[in-house]
């Protein structure tokens, strides 16, 4: 009886998947400031603020940590 040799099937290399490591960026090219659903100087300074604080905030985010949000 002759045995039947299986050859090795040949290793598939793991993906490595390179880390987005760009940072997150915000443009304001679609801001439509005649919109009377939303008329920017009815905002508060306050408005205004946390506004900039939260850009701020999440311009420091990575690609990566901003599409791993729950």
């Amino acid at each position: 009886m002759a045995r039947n040799k299986r050859t090795p099937r040949p290793r598939i290399p793991p993906v490595v998947v390179q880390p987005n490591v760009a940072t997150l960026q915000f443009s304001l090219k679609h801001l439509d400031t005649t919109n009377p659903k939303f008329p920017l100087d009815d905002c508060t300074k306050e408005f205004w603020v946390n506004l900039v604080r939260e850009i701020h905030r999440y311009s420091q985010f990575t690609v990566d940590l901003y599409n791993d949000q729950n």
